[in-house]
């Protein structure tokens, strides 16, 4: 997680004529010590150039990590965003997204000696020491399995849903749903083909390449996990992706299923921001040791393998370093749309 600090804004707008406000907001942010415009007040009188109604800020966050944060709403409320940033709401809704995103500034706030600590100790080696859990690290291990069941659950639901999608959309783009993007093929270096034709050059070009490796993991809880408890009704809307599923026939109808996509995104996005929170607190929470017995291990280490580089053989060998370049094909890309733009 980047911990820039910045501001989070909402923009509203006000049709000239009648003077009333719009149900559209724009929820954006400026960071801290980036270039270009660096207030709130500044993306204002970016953003009105060119749009026909009054713009006026409705309210600012001041935040840490103030990218996560704006992503992390944008996708909880995928299901009422129509156009990049904007989203149309209701008074409620605006309420409960102003409310919802100083929840998460808070608790951005309360968890940043952690994710700073996570963040400083990743590249601290584990002393290999395992050592008992108090209740608080129980009880976030118990809170992080739940979001990351949670997390699966969708995870599983949006790979359905892009199948699904793929079958009846697969070379051809659909307004407020999918897009189909030409990417290009990426530019490799032939390291087999280099070997079979110049070993000698191949073992020349060989050097120690030091790899710094670190791994979490959970330890998983015998008892089934409540994520009802966690996302209520969840279990419905998988059996309703269930059902979607089987009744789509054409394109006309990916709109069904495309409206449990963003309802999923939401959730998982949800889900994701705590278990962003909690692995931190217990990685902080290790600090130079390894594990806490039956809960988690997190391994820090080094090691030291040969390895070929071409780059090496491109600055003092460039004509035979370009023979082996290889160019990929294009290839099409399907992106589901995190939004309801239709």
């Amino acid at each position: 997680m980047k911990l820039t600090p910045g501001e989070i804004y909402f923009i509203g707008e006000k049709d000239l004529k009648t003077g009333l406000t719009t149900s559209y907001c724009k929820i954006g942010i400026v960071r801290e010590g980036a270039k270009g415009p660096r207030s709130s007040d500044e993306r204002l009188l970016e953003h009105q150039t060119g749009n026909p109604r009054k713009l006026f800020l409705r309210d600012i966050v001041v935040a840490p990590a103030v990218e996560e944060i704006e992503t992390r709403v944008h996708r909880i409320f995928a299901p009422l965003r129509v156009n990049g940033e904007w989203l149309e709401l209701t008074d409620e809704q605006y309420a409960e997204a102003l409310r919802l995103t100083n929840t998460m500034s808070k608790e951005a706030q309360e968890s940043l000696s952690a994710l700073q600590s996570a963040e400083s100790l990743k590249d601290i080696f584990s002393n290999g020491k395992s050592i008992e859990p108090p209740p608080e690290i129980v009880q976030a291990w118990n809170e992080l399995n739940q979001a990351k069941a949670v997390s699966k659950l969708c995870e599983q639901g949006l790979v359905a849903i892009k199948k699904v999608i793929s079958t009846f959309a697969a070379d051809q783009s659909v307004e407020g749903i999918v897009t189909v993007q030409e990417r290009k093929g990426r530019v490799t270096f032939d390291h087999k083909q280099f070997e079979q034709e110049h070993p000698e050059l191949f073992s020349k070009y060989q050097v120690d390449k030091v790899s710094w490796k670190q791994r979490f993991t959970l330890s998983k809880q015998k008892d089934a996990l409540d994520v009802e408890s966690f996302s209520p009704g969840i279990g419905a809307l998988m059996s309703e992706l269930d059902v979607k599923c089987g009744q789509v026939k054409g394109v006309d109808d990916l709109v069904h299923i495309h409206a449990v996509h963003v309802q999923l995104l939401s959730r998982e996005s949800t889900a994701d921001w705590v278990i962003s929170l909690k692995e931190a607190f217990l990685k902080a929470a290790l600090g130079e040791n390894e594990a806490f017995e039956g809960i988690c291990k997190w391994s820090r280490s080094e090691t030291t393998t040969k390895a070929f580089d071409p780059k090496l053989l491109e600055v003092e060998m460039p004509e035979l370093y370009e023979k082996f370049v290889r160019q990929a094909e294009s290839s099409q890309v399907m992106v589901v749309q995190p939004m309801v733009g239709y």
